[in-house]
């Protein structure tokens, strides 16, 4: 008689969703080796919303076989990249496309005109069509599409999941709240030596449809439920962290946090699907200080520095302007130099001194 193996993967994003869907693979290729299949798995994923419905649903879908070389995963890059393009074929996956990759600056000028001209054959080659900016600066090659991908990662979530519908592999949609453990001791008398032993996962259920309603997560009369559980995977994304709550007493660490993106789909307008769609290329863009977007630690020391100098500039002038052991003559120039900079300062808040600037002007000033 088969035994059932009983697994729940917490989490039904894109990594969540692979550890069932190779599970199920391994058991597949091990009962077809041994020409028995004396143990059948049972996986559950426990998922809160619906699956791949956070980062696995919203990313890019970007992946470079070689861009981790010489670093310690450069095994994992390679590995990860060719199973992508195995399993896409595996489940019947459309999105999946091998691209070139390009960089390119927002400022400059000139950089499409340069890019295409003849001294640039093997470059001219990788720009779209839909890259025609005249601001476009540099622009130099990252992939030609040998070893860079991209993939639909909703689309994956989903493929994997139809084709492992009838493996026994099933979706729960609920929120984990804790793990079901039992104490299993050892030969050594110290209950401090005993060990915990995982059996069920308790989530609170939700609403069959997957979407929000605040009445289920106002409604706490819903009673918690419990699936039994052998092996237990946690792959919650940055949700993981609260696994420190689920095993009590464990002393598990997992110091862990999400980092919020945006995420923007552009809807290819149906004249272009009619023309052929729109050419295959992934960029990456430069910041554009103009817009003032992307406001690193270094620029918010700037700014710092800016407020600090600013408030020197009216308070120095004032004091030597009261003070009666200072020269005249120096209490002018120094005034005006002050009254320059503050016009500088003013100049740099309304865009027209970058951040970049901000090191020569610093130096300008004390050197004054």
């Amino acid at each position: 008689m088969a035994t059932i193996k009983n697994i729940v993967v917490v989490g039904g994003g894109i990594q969540g969703v692979s550890v069932a869907y190779q599970l199920v693979q391994k058991s597949k290729s091990k009962a077809k080796a041994n020409g028995d299949n004396n143990e059948k798995l049972k996986i559950t994923i426990l998922e809160s919303k619906e699956p791949a419905s956070a980062a696995s649903g919203k990313g890019g879908g970007f992946m470079a076989r070689s861009w981790g070389d010489g670093s310690p995963t450069q095994s994992l890059h390679h590995v990860s990249f060719d199973m992508y393009e195995d399993v896409a074929k595996q489940i019947g996956c459309t999105s999946y496309r091998k691209l070139p990759v390009i960089s390119v600056s927002p400022e400059g000028g000139g950089g499409v005109s340069k890019a295409t001209s003849n001294n640039n054959s093997q470059l001219k080659e990788l720009i779209p069509s839909w890259l025609d900016g005249k601001s476009i600066g540099r622009i130099s090659p990252m992939g030609y599409g040998d070893d860079t991908a991209q993939i639909t990662p909703k689309e994956f979530v989903t493929k994997m999941l139809d084709a492992t519908s009838n493996e026994g592999v099933s979706v729960v949609l609920g929120t984990c709240t804790g793990m079901e453990t039992e104490t299993i001791p050892t030969d050594d008398d110290n209950d401090d030596d005993s060990e915990m032993k995982v059996t069920g996962v308790r989530y609170q259920p939700r609403s069959g449809s997957g979407e929000e309603d605040e009445e289920d997560e106002e409604n706490s009369e819903v009673e918690e439920q419990i699936i039994k559980a052998d092996v237990v995977v946690i792959s919650a994304g940055p949700w993981s962290c609260k696994a420190e709550d689920w095993f009590l007493k464990s002393n598990i660490q997992l110091p862990m946090e999400g980092v919020k993106s945006t995420s923007i789909v552009w809807k290819q307008p149906k004249q272009l699907e009619k023309d052929g769609g729109v050419d295959a290329t992934a960029l990456f863009c430069g910041e554009d200080d103009r817009y003032q977007t992307h406001c690193t630690y270094t620029c918010i020391l700037h700014y710092t520095i800016c407020l600090f100098l600013f408030l020197f500039c009216l308070l120095i002038p004032l004091f030597l302007s009261l003070s009666s052991s200072c020269p005249v003559p120096f209490r002018h120039i120094s005034s005006f130099f002050r009254f320059f900079f503050v016009v500088i300062i003013i100049i740099s808040y309304s865009g027209g001194i970058s951040t970049s600037g901000w090191d020569n002007i610093y130096l300008w000033y004390w050197w004054i």
